[in-house]
């Protein structure tokens, strides 16, 4: 199973000035059992301030799913 995520966000910088963060990531979701699972992410997050740019991120899951254990 794969899933994709879009987001954005308004961070406060130091000085207390917000920016706007926007990300957007892909997922392989894997279960293991019925009730468990595990699940791996990459993406990227943008930052819209005084040229920043965009840097890669990855994640990570585990999942446990109550209804069905």
């Amino acid at each position: 199973m794969a899933r994709l995520g879009l987001g954005a966000s308004g961070p406060q910088d130091a000085n207390q000035k917000r920016f706007l963060s926007t990300y957007y990531q892909a997922a392989v979701i894997m279960p293991l059992f019925s009730f468990f699972g595990v699940e791996a992410s990459f993406g990227y997050r943008s930052f819209h301030r005084d040229g920043l740019g965009s840097h890669p991120e990855w994640g990570g899951d585990l999942f446990y799913d109550l209804g069905n254990s």
